[in-house]
């Protein structure tokens, strides 16, 4: 998350956290409400992040907070033991000792000297995209498969825009064949010649690049001269619904989803098949045939060759004796074909790990392909831990660069249970919501979590780093890669168990029982209980009436399981990936993922690699609600227009909202009843990933997969890769509302409280929380907190009209208003305060006091309990003493879908006339985008007419025409901004920030 300046709580109700302290308790609000005229400003925090979202759906922007977990991901260059990869996937070395990295999720090209030093050769951190160019002028979309040709020349499978990279010695990156953003499989030269998600690359002895065209399941080649064509391997098969383990002539013959490649001494290409479970080879003359691994069977035993077992073997290398090396992605391994023809594992264990040493001792986290290194040894990109490792002397692991996220002990992944941010991860991917608890697949931990209201995190049942099978009761109860979640009307929770192709139950005190399928005994099966058989099953959503429904992933089938424990396939066809619409088995489905139930009884399929949402009657009746699987790129617009890449969650709110997790560019998107997509959170145009809070684009995720709503309109996100659980509410389609103002200072007795101001206007009541917290602020990483806090709200007249100091006095109440305002949770018995009061039109001040002898910070919020009510917020206003060593920042943002006329005051000699004498001369407002670029500067107002004429209209007390008060009107777009403040004269004193809609 970013710090400083430019750091603000990006989320609808935007505390705006300043540091200040108030020598003077003003019984009243800065300026006059606005009869009839509902403001559009949303002002919002700065340097901290303690995320409120408002509870009030609708069709603009979503506002998403961090409830859980915490992220740690970015590129840092620098030596090997300080530099951070961010889902590195691919590696080679040349011959002078230099290893370059394919850095997946940060969609760059890294470098590893000889010396030790990493640095990016090619692309940009954090942005995506297609362009050639020198270094970082390139951009590049999830890189995979890297190798070098006897040039130095790097040749690069990037995955997502579907094309052929290289970069030369000189850093020039050029597109050597494929267009992007294009799916295909047509043969051609350069940019006539189309692939599908490519992900293995090698090159052979006469320079041609040969590529493991995944999605078409083919293997290509690309002439020096950069003819594309298919060498083995039927073009299209995924898309067009033609896979499978046949040997023979290479054109012949069928693979499933090819990952890594690797040539021999003999030009023999060695071919990683993952999603058939096999080691394949092509020879010279043309021939495949099969060298390791039965076709279809998921295990991990090593062996006679074609009786070994693997599960998703997706890196591939082969030393100078012919020895063939395999990284075993899901078993978390590096295994060896030996010249005998044995199977035998050299490194890594069956469960996730991190740790260095020699064979089983080791450990990896979705290890993901691999080369031999010319000094010898074999380099694995370990995706999961982000690092990049070398197995030497057959046995011997060791991290050769990469801080890393060693699992169980390190900043982001983990297991730890904790309050909020304190809590750990490890790749959760489901999320559903049940009795006030968030419950949370754990994926790469093998465990269910709960987060209770007040945002502590505990573990349900299983065990993290110890996958398995077992029913029993919490910890005694393992999982294998639990996936999908849902929960029936009596909190019993439903669990996709996908390494296990199983179902699983977990009553509310934690017993776990199977319901059906068999761990590790992967099918297609119907039948009752142990009799059904499913194949990585990621998917489950359960009707009123206890009927369950799956999404069998590996299958691409739905399946359904009734009250009696019988499992029938309700539409798809097992093993037959297709995009067809129709009637049960007329229906075709590719790796369908998340899956829910609307409120009309509808279920909702993430259908993922035909980038589609599909919708399934009770009787089995398909269609495509939205999407193409001819045109994966991302678009907005009407449901027969827009188009989704790689959905993988999908839930239902109560108004029949349909919200999408499009994995793939890191966004949320929302199709509504009348038929429109949006994207509601992150930014779709941009593939801006990252963890920052915010609302609409400023939101940002990394691989977010699944997604559930709560009956109160919150959505909850498994951001699997920021290891969080988010959560985001829609913000009122109607007219933008301030909905929550706050500061954060050091209060103290008398003239040293905190204060907030503002103003209520329009019809009728509103409903207003108050909270002052100091405590609370320990678990938000804030630092020499206050150890009470007490919040009183008074009238404009001064009167005292409510007080608190004690929240957890009205705990159950309170609590449900924290959870409906998205104001993060207190811990029950903490010294916080929190008060519930309803207020007509009219001018408030809220203060935040602690007891004598209490020092220390402390936060005071407002929050606009009822949105929607026929009245609102219509101005806040904050006042601080800024000095060069205690900055004054405020934060807004503004919502909506045009942009919107604002007077911004940033105001220092006009507040003598409200008897402050050591205000502040000369202030500046610098007002700086949610991505902390410069937009203004807000200087002297200079006694200007036209500005006059606007504090008059916004209801804004008037100004000295002499006075070095600044004031400016600006056009702003919808977006989170901050306004910093400073002084012309290098001077110290109190200052008064405030915003208005003009």
């Amino acid at each position: 998350m970013l710090v400083g300046p430019a750091a603000f709580l990006q989320n609808s109700g935007m505390e705006n956290l300043l540091r200040f302290s108030d020598r003077l308790l003003l019984p009243l609000a800065f300026g006059r409400s606005s009869r009839g005229r509902p403001a559009r400003l949303f002002l919002f925090a700065c340097g901290y992040f303690f995320s409120p979202t408002i509870s009030s759906l609708c069709a603009q922007s979503l506002s998403v907070t961090t409830i859980a977990g915490h992220a740690s991901i970015g590129e840092i260059d620098g030596s090997v033991s300080l530099a951070t990869f961010v889902s590195p996937f691919g590696v080679a070395q040349d011959p002078f000792g230099n290893i370059y990295i394919s850095d997946s999720g940060d969609s760059t090209i890294r470098m590893i000297s000889s010396a030790g030093v990493v640095s990016t050769v090619a692309g940009l951190s954090g942005q995506t995209g297609s362009a050639d160019g020198l270094g970082s002028q390139a951009r590049f979309n999830s890189p995979a498969g890297i190798a070098l040709d006897s040039d130095g020349d790097l040749y690069v499978a990037d995955m997502q825009n579907n094309t052929l990279r290289k970069i030369a010695a000189t850093g020039l990156v050029t597109t050597v064949a494929g267009v992007a953003g294009t799916q295909g499989s047509t043969d051609g030269v350069g940019a006539d010649a189309r692939f599908a998600q490519p992900v293995g690359v090698a090159v052979d002895h006469s320079g041609n690049v040969w590529v493991a065209d995944n999605l078409n399941c083919t293997i290509r080649k690309v002439s020096p001269s950069g003819v594309v064509t298919t060498e083995a391997g039927q073009a299209g098969s995924i898309l067009n619904g033609v896979q499978g383990n046949i040997d023979g002539p290479a054109l012949s013959a069928t693979f499933t989803l090819p990952f890594g490649i690797s040539f021999d001494s003999g030009d023999n290409l060695y071919i990683a098949d993952a999603g058939d479970n096999t080691i394949r080879k092509l020879t010279p003359s043309g021939t495949v045939t099969t060298v390791a691994g039965s076709p279809g069977e998921i295990g991990f035993s090593n062996g006679a060759a074609l009786s070994a077992l693997f599960d998703a073997p997706e890196g591939i290398g082969v030393d100078s004796s012919g020895n063939i090396y395999i990284v075993d992605f899901h078993n978390n391994a590096v295994r060896e074909i030996t010249n005998g023809g044995m199977v035998v594992t050299i490194a890594g264990q069956s469960g996730p790990g991190s740790g260095d040493g020699l064979g089983s001792v080791a450990g990896f986290l979705r290890p993901r392909l691999a080369s031999v290194a010319s000094s010898g040894g074999l380099l694995v990109a370990d995706e999961g831990n982000n690092l990049i490792r070398v197995v030497t002397d057959n046995t011997l692991v060791t991290t050769i660069a990469g801080a890393g996220i060693a699992l169980g002990n390190n900043e982001s992944a983990g297991s730890q249970d904790g309050i909020g941010t304190a809590a750990r991860f490890n790749n959760p991917e489901g999320v559903v919501t049940s009795m006030g608890f968030v419950y949370v697949a754990d994926t790469g931990n093998g465990s269910i979590r709960r987060i209770s209201a007040t945002g502590v995190v505990d573990t349900l049942a299983g065990l993290s780093g110890s996958p398995g099978s077992a029913d029993g009761t919490g910890s005694a109860a393992r999982f294998n890669k639990p996936t999908g979640l849902a929960a029936d009307l009596a909190g019993n929770i439903y669990v996709a168990d996908s390494l296990n192709d199983t179902i699983r139950k977990i009553s509310a005190s934690g017993q776990v029982v199977t319901l059906a399928g068999v761990p590790g005994a992967g099918g297609s099966s119907d039948g009752g209980g142990s009799v059904a058989r499913f194949n990585d099953p990621a998917g489950i959503a359960i009707d009123s009436s206890g009927i369950i429904y799956i999404a069998d992933t590996l299958n691409n089938t739905i399946r359904r399981l009734d009250l009696t424990g019988n499992v029938t396939t309700l539409a798809g066809v097992a093993g037959v990936a297709g995009s067809s619409d129709g009637f049960g088995s007329s229906a075709l489905f590719d790796n369908p993922a998340g899956i829910a139930i609307g409120p009309n009884g509808i279920l909702y399929v993430a259908d993922a690699l035909n980038g589609t949402i599909r919708a399934v009657t009770a009787a089995g009746q398909v269609t495509t609600l939205a999407g193409s699987p001819a045109q994966k790129t991302p678009v907005d617009g009407p449901i027969a227009s827009a188009r989704f890449v790689f959905p993988t969650g999908v839930a239902v709110d109560t108004n029949g909202n349909v919200f999408v997790t499009d994995s793939q560019f890191n966004v949320v998107r929302m199709i509504t009843p009348a038929g429109l997509v949006s994207t509601v959170a992150g930014n779709l145009t941009a593939t801006i990933y990252g963890n920052n809070d915010g609302v609409g684009r400023d939101a940002q995720f990394l691989r977010p997969f699944g997604i559930a709503a709560d009956q109160n309109g919150n959505l909850y996100i498994a951001d699997s890769s920021n290891n969080e659980i988010r959560r985001g509410t829609l913000l009122p389609s109607g007219p933008s509302r301030i909905v929550n103002f706050s500061i954060l200072g050091v209060p103290s007795m008398g003239d040293g409280v905190l204060i907030l101001g503002f103003s209520v206007s329009g019809m009728g009541e509103k409903s207003i929380l108050a909270r002052g917290i100091g405590p609370g602020l320990v678990d938000r990483g804030v630092s020499n907190c206050a150890t009470n806090a007490t919040v009183t709200l008074f009238n404009s007249h001064g009167a005292g009209l409510a007080e608190n100091g004690a929240w957890s006095i009205d705990a159950p109440l309170i609590n449900t208003i924290f959870a409906d305002v998205g104001a993060f949770s207190l811990a029950i018995n903490s010294d916080d305060a929190a008060v519930l009061t309803t207020l007509g039109e009219g001018n408030y001040t809220a203060s935040i006091a602690t007891d004598a002898g209490s020092s220390g910070t402390a936060l005071g919020e407002i929050y606009d309990a009822t949105p929607n009510a026929g009245s609102w917020i219509s101005n806040a206003s904050a006042r601080a003493i800024f000095s060069l060593n205690s900055p004054v920042t405020a934060g807004f943002v503004i919502n909506g879908g045009v942009p919107k006329q604002v007077l911004i005051r940033v105001i220092g000699p006009a507040l003598s006339n409200f008897g402050i004498t050591d205000y502040l001369n000369g202030p500046i407002g610098i007002v700086l985008d949610s991505r902390g670029n410069r937009i203004a500067t807000i200087g002297a107002w200079g006694g200007s007419p036209a500005l006059a004429d606007l504090f008059q209209q916004a209801g804004a007390f008037p100004l000295p025409v002499d006075s070095s008060d600044a004031a400016m009107e600006m056009a702003l777009a919808p977006g989170c901004y901050s306004v910093m403040v400073s002084s012309a004269l290098d001077q110290s004193g109190m200052v008064l920030v405030e915003l208005y809609e003009l």
